[in-house]
Order: structure tokens, then sequence, then C-alpha cells
């Protein structure tokens, strides 16, 4: 892939961006706290060991960091390179891997004018920021689906398959994306294939350092700790906006199927009924749907949310004085919400009391969702070009 000037201009740019938050994270942390800026990387850099000990992988370490780990034994065994290196090159490292990732994917599915795609890729490093500044994998799993999503274009299965594996590996969401293997020929035969043995192997991996039985063990404490942040406070969510604007606290588990059973619904009627842009379009409200039902989507999480913003400002037809009308407050508060250039008591306000972290995230899906609904039936549409 030849990149164009602005492109090699960007991808510095952002590389010393997070460069910068790599090193300030690390340099204003004392060695001896057990919660440092940089907290999240430390729980991945121990993960590893604790897995190779045997020891339960979701329990409390108090003594080594804060919060507890929320991955699967596979995220765990593939963070091992860490273990090696000093904190101060592992954080840059990781926080790079992020950023380089999501980025050379949003490169890769530019359509538009350079001028008009640089506008939504500015508002997705807003938001990028927020991901690095907390040393978060969310950027990592927002870039390798729409990897994923570049790679079914090609209809290359197999890699598609992986790096949607890969993000469940991080958080469980990312399985849903496989419901893009339905605007794909061959999805029955190859798609099936490959994700049944990438799935599998993906599984097993962590068997080279432990048996079936602590991996079998550690799966059990894994989903004994998701069923107990069934029962925690809501988030930034749809279901945190009810909360707050409508003070209604309709039952999780039901409007979270009753979404799912939406989406998908959806999925299919698209993927028999195809216009040119409908399968990115819907990659994009699949992105959306991730964290806007999800009930414990923290601020670190919207990049993923932000990229499928990223992309409907990229694709839809939709009238560009409504979609500047609808950009403007994922600026003002899904971006900027959390930041420094609001008081600190208006961004309690702004982001957790009136949700509006994730409000213009709703707004945006709910016209991205019209926007396929409404399309004309067309069953053999022109799909867009990723070059190779």
């Amino acid at each position: 892939m030849k990149m164009e000037r602005w492109q090699q201009v960007l991808l510095a740019l952002v590389s010393l961006l997070v460069i910068f938050i790599s090193v300030k994270q690390y340099s204003t942390s004392k060695a001896s706290d057990t919660c440092t800026h940089y907290n999240n990387y430390i729980i991945f850099k121990n993960s590893p060991s604790h897995l190779s000990q045997g020891t339960n992988l979701y329990q409390g370490y108090e003594k080594e960091h804060y919060d507890v780990f929320k991955y699967t034994p596979t995220f765990a065994l593939l963070f091992s390179p860490f273990l090696s290196v000093p904190d101060i090159i592992g954080l840059s490292a990781w926080n790079l891997l992020n950023a380089l990732v999501w980025l050379f994917a949003l490169f890769r599915l530019q359509r538009q004018s350079n001028r008009f795609f640089i506008f939504g890729l500015v508002i997705g490093v807003l938001e990028l920021y927020i991901a690095v500044l907390n040393s978060q994998s969310n950027a990592l799993i927002a870039g390798l689906l729409m990897w994923s999503y570049i790679y079914l274009e090609q209809e290359d299965f197999s890699r598609a398959s992986l790096f949607i594996w890969l993000t469940t590996a991080i958080k469980l969401f990312g399985i849903v994306f496989f419901a893009m293997f339905l605007f794909y020929k061959g999805w029955h035969k190859k798609g099936i294939a490959y994700a049944i043995l990438w799935g599998f192997i993906l599984f097993v991996i962590p068997t080279v350092i432990v048996s079936f039985k602590t991996l079998f063990w550690q799966y059990g404490n894994y989903f004994d700790l998701l069923k107990a942040d069934q029962s925690t406070f809501l988030k930034y969510s749809f279901l945190g906006w009810l909360q707050a604007w409508f003070s209604w606290e309709p039952n999780r588990t039901l409007v979270v199927l009753f979404a799912l059973f939406f989406q998908f619904g959806l999925n299919i009627y698209k993927s028999m009924n195809r216009q040119e842009n409908t399968k990115i379009l819907m990659a994009a409200s699949w992105l959306l749907w991730m964290v806007i039902f999800n009930h414990m989507s923290e601020s670190a999480t919207f990049i993923i949310a932000v990229t499928g913003v990223v992309i409907w400002w990229e694709y839809s037809k939709t009238s560009i004085k409504m979609k500047l009308f609808l950009i403007v407050p994922i600026i003002l508060f899904t971006c900027l919400g959390p930041s420094d250039i609001y008081p600190k008591a208006w961004r309690m306000v702004i982001v957790s009391d009136l949700q509006l972290k994730v409000f213009p995230c709703i707004l945006i899906y709910a016209a991205l969702l019209w926007e396929l609904i409404s399309q004309p039936l067309i069953k053999k549409g022109v799909d867009i070009e990723i070059s190779a």
C-alpha cells in the first residue's frame, strides 16, 4: 500500500502523540504504586505469569495493580512478549500497536476526497487519544474488525476469521461481527470452516503452557466474572441513557437480546437485498452496536463506536447538512466530553449524569439504521472496492 503525503504526515503525528502519551504516563507513575497511570497495561503484562503459574487469572492482585483481568486466557498468553521488556518500551509498543492497526485500516477504507476523509479521521484521533491514555485494547479491537472487513471484501475468510477471533479473545462482543460473513459467497463453506479452525486454535493455544484442565478452570472463572458484571451499575450505554433521562430500568438481558435480534435480522435482510455501500454501513452499525448495548462501556471503549461514526461519515449518503448536525455532538460530547476543555464538575454531568458520551452515538446509530432500512431492494448492487 503506497501512502500519500498527508497519510505519512498523519502517521508520523499519531505515532509521536502515542509515544508522548506513553512516556508521560510512565514517567508520572511511581514503581511502588499499585495503581499507576498505565494500570491497564500492568494488568495485561502480569496476566501471562498468572496463567503459567496456574493461579486464578480473575482474582484480585492488589499488591500488583488495581482492578482485575477481564479477558480470556488466550489474550493472557498472547501478551507474553511484553513480559521481557521494560515497561516504558512495552507500554509504548502496546499503544503503538493499537493505534497503527486502527489507523492503517482506516487508510485502506478511504473513498471520498482527502479533505472530507481527514476531517473524519481527526474525529477518530480525538477518541483514540482517550483509548491510548488508558493503555486499553479497544483501538486494536476496532482496527482488527475493520481489517476483517477488508479481507472479507477480498473473500479471504481465513484472515477475516482470525482477526474476528482475536478481538473475541480480548472482549467477547467481537464475535457478533461474524454476521458480516452472510454478505459473501462461500461463507457457508470456507467461512464456517475457517471460523471453526481459528476458533479452535485460539481456544487451545494456552495449553502450550497449561493443561486442558487448568484452561477449562480458567474459563469457568472467566464466565463467573462476566456473570458478576451483569449485576453491577450501568455505565455509558443505551441502558444508562434510559436510566439517566427517563428513570427507566428495563431488563438488561431482554433489551440486549432484542437489540441483537433486530440487528442480526437487519444483517440477514440486507445480505439478500444489497445496494451500494450496504456492507460497509452494516459493518459500521455493528461497531456502534457493540458499544451502545454494552452496559459496561467505559470512556475508553468508545473508540470502537467512533470508528463506526468515521465509517458512516465517509460512506453514508445522508446529506452533508444532516451529517454535520449529527457529528457536532460527537465532537463536543463523545470525544471532548471527558477532556479538560470542560471544568471538572461539568465533565461528570456531561459524560455520566446526562449520558452525553453515548447519546450522540445513539443518534447516529438510529440514522444509520434508517438509511439501511430505507434503501431500495437491489439484489445485485455495486460493491465498494478496496485496494490490495
